[in-house]
């Protein structure tokens, strides 16, 4: 029996992990369609939160809380499946790695009308 339930939870954390992989492969194809059907926009020179605001800006927005969403619950999957870590040490990583997440997240709920609450989500964005 506590064999059966150790494949379990071992089998869903690798499909948690999966959603990390989907995540942004899933925001690519949102902001790359969204940018075609908005007139004027260009993909390279204008930023991918620009798509935030104005026609479509719902959908862009729902991409970037389920991109993050999507981040938030891999990274728990790909770091609950790494044994090879202690316990304190796989939730210092977590915890690090999370912040990403949190600020797409922001980044769909705050757009440009909210200047300096959208800077700080893109500064949790950016990997250092």
């Amino acid at each position: 029996m506590l064999e059966h339930r150790k494949n379990t939870v071992s089998e869903i954390n690798r499909w948690l992990a999966l959603c990390a992989v989907a995540g942004p492969i899933l925001f690519a194809l949102a902001y790359t369609i969204l940018g075609f059907l908005r007139p004027g926009f260009s993909l390279v020179s204008e930023p991918i939160s620009g798509l935030g605001v104005g026609t479509n800006s719902l959908a862009m927005n729902v991409s970037f809380i389920l991109m993050g969403l999507l981040l938030f619950v891999g990274v728990i999957g790909i770091f609950q499946n790494m044994k090879e870590l202690g316990a304190k040490a796989r939730w210092v990583c977590i915890s690090l790695l999370e912040l990403s997440p949190i600020g797409a997240i922001i980044c769909g709920l705050y757009t440009y009308e909210y200047p300096f609450i959208l800077l700080a989500s893109f500064w949790l964005v950016v990997p250092w």
